[in-house]
This record gives C-alpha cells, structure tokens and sequence, in this order.
C-alpha cells in the first residue's frame, strides 16, 4: 500500500521541523565551535548572581542580529531569570565585543564587574542607589 500526497506531506514537514529543532537547540548548546556548552561557560555568571529572578541586560553592540543572538545565549544560561533591556535593576547581564569596551560600559553606567566570562559576557552589580 502506498501513502497518499498528504500523508507524505505530513511526513516531510515532521522530518523537517525535527531537523531544524534538532539545529536549533544545538546552536544554543554550542555557539562557538569547540566552546563547552554554555551551561558550563556561563556557569560564573549563574552561580554570582544568586538565584536573583529579574535581572537587566546591557551590550555595546548596535548589531541587531549580534544583539539578539548574545541575548538569546544569555537568556538560555541565565533561566529562569529574565533578562530585561535597561532597567533599574540591582544586577545585569552585559555583553561587549571586547574587554575594554565592558569595563566602559560597567563605568560609565556606575556599576562594578562580579564576574566575567571568556565569551565577552560579564555580571554588573549597581554600585550606587
């Protein structure tokens, strides 16, 4: 017996949204070829904030598609926190493409670095009210 179009259309887009499923997840898993999964690489960053529900996120990029990519990332690593554009908040999560660019950013908005990850990523504590 053979199966009708549909049933072989069905079959298709299952296989298919398995696929990018099965893409997707890795993508968030290992963004950086031959980078640890981003439990591990965030794992710094997780265990400073101390289980702090809503924290705010922060990066020096005006790359939409960068922007949105570090942010899903964090998010990814940071849950069940909610990472939050802006803020006041106690506590951030801050992403720059460099060094130095972090430690401007942390300066210049009056916060102090907890912990920083290879990835660029970095936590920020609120120094003053």
């Amino acid at each position: 017996m053979r199966p009708d179009r549909a049933t072989l259309a069905i079959a298709t887009a299952a296989v298919l949204a398995f696929l990018v499923a099965r893409a997707t997840v890795h993508e968030t898993r290992t963004p950086d070829p031959g980078a640890p999964p981003i439990d591990e690489r965030f794992a710094p960053l997780v265990a400073a904030a101390r289980g702090e529900r809503r924290l705010g996120y922060l990066t020096t990029t005006t790359d939409g598609r960068e922007e949105r990519t570090r942010r899903v990332h964090a998010q990814y690593a940071l849950a069940p926190a909610l990472l939050v554009a802006g803020g006041p908040f106690r506590l951030y999560v801050a992403w720059a493409e460099s060094g130095g660019a972090l430690d401007r950013l942390a300066r210049e908005r009056g916060l102090r670095v907890l912990a920083r990850i290879d990835a660029g990523y970095a936590l920020l504590e609120r120094t003053g009210p």
